[in-house]
């Protein structure tokens, strides 16, 4: 048991006389300035002794969910690709009630109770799982670079189940109307919209192409979604809208082929993510046809794997990362799919006839 006693005005004397685990007495003493710094290293030591170290948390309870967040923000986030979406989430997070509790408060539950009401909201479970991840790893950031002693709520949560993929076609009648409503629309919307069904490239790729990674046999991506560079060979099809590109397009100074996506400055060109996904969603609304610009990587990439020997080769050309996800984004057509099958038997029963 530790006692401690006032020596003086700033002197505070600690006596340790415990027992450790193996029966033997330790003592140990030491003065401190202040009565709370001799208690505080009175609990440590005497829990260090016995084998139950003492754990103070008064960081913890002082700190809130609001405040790490926040400097998960300041920090952490203008180091990442897309950052202004991830700190616009962020931000959800700080305005949360609980936001504001300190951070032993915020339990698994807490975050449990957070995602059945955005269910309830009619929330996508994709967006549900990204916030809660996002949380997941400000925490993680927290206790590993920031020294918070606290678990990780998010860490064993189950996530929303995921919806059926969705399935995306576009006839060439289809095709045909789109592109003519997607000419009207902004300069830049048509060839965005000819690219992304032609190769299969992501809009935030697409925004940042650079006529200097424009090739004749292919695209190079010097950064992805994925942190990695790509390489997006060309088709026959995709080569021709290239060149019309180059044709239609004027040069800029500064590179870009429709400016820089980033940039504030209205007059420095490029658009955002939401100003092409909104000026698309006018333009298949006028076709009468129900697809979003993202759909469109579903349209190429089923249109694109015939065209491959496996599913290795497509990845390489779309840059999904994974097996699972490349399946949700090949959306062939049943009846297409039963033709391709019967002259694949057809083929097949004919080289056996001709086997010797």
């Amino acid at each position: 048991m530790a006692t401690i006693q006032q020596r003086g005005d700033a002197q505070w004397r600690v006596q340790i006389r415990r027992r450790g685990p193996n029966g033997k007495l330790v003592a140990k003493a030491r003065t401190f300035e202040t009565h709370a710094a001799a208690k505080r290293w009175a609990n440590v030591t005497e829990g260090r002794i016995s084998g139950d170290e003492y754990t103070d948390r008064s960081k913890e309870r002082r700190a809130t969910l609001k405040e790490i967040v926040e400097r998960y923000a300041r920090e952490i986030s203008p180091n990442k690709k897309g950052h202004a979406s991830e700190v616009y989430r962020l931000r959800a997070w700080a305005a949360e009630e609980f936001a504001q509790w300190s951070l032993l408060s915020v339990e698994s539950v807490t975050i449990a109770e957070w995602m059945e009401a955005r269910t309830a909201e009619g929330k996508a479970p994709t967006t549900i799982s990204n916030a809660v991840n996002l949380l997941s790893a400000v925490y993680k950031t927290a206790i590993a670079k920031w020294g918070y002693r606290v678990a990780n709520p998010c860490t064993g949560l189950p996530r929303p189940r995921q919806r059926t993929p969705r399935s995306a076609h576009l006839t060439p009648k289809e095709q045909t109307r789109l592109l003519d409503a997607c000419a009207e629309g902004p300069t830049w919307l048509v060839w965005c919209t000819r690219i992304a069904i032609e190769t299969a490239m992501r809009a935030g790729e697409i925004r940042r192409l650079r006529w200097e990674h424009v090739h004749n046999t292919h695209i190079h991506l010097p950064n992805t979604k994925n942190d990695t560079s790509r390489d997006v060979p060309l088709t026959s099809a995709a080569l021709s809208v290239v060149q019309a590109m180059r044709k239609a397009l004027p040069r800029r100074l500064d590179g870009y082929i429709f400016g820089d996506p980033d940039s504030k400055n209205i007059r420095a060109g490029g658009f955002t993510k939401d100003a092409l996904s909104q000026a698309f969603r006018d333009a298949a609304r006028k076709a009468e046809i129900s697809v979003t610009f993202h759909d469109l990587r579903h349209v190429a990439t089923t249109r694109l794997a015939s065209l491959h020997d496996n599913v290795l080769e497509l990845s390489a050309t779309t840059g999904h990362k994974t097996l699972n996800i490349l399946k949700r984004y090949y959306n062939p057509d049943p009846i297409e799919r039963a033709t391709e099958l019967r002259e694949r038997e057809r083929e097949r029963a004919k080289r056996l006839r001709l086997r010797p």
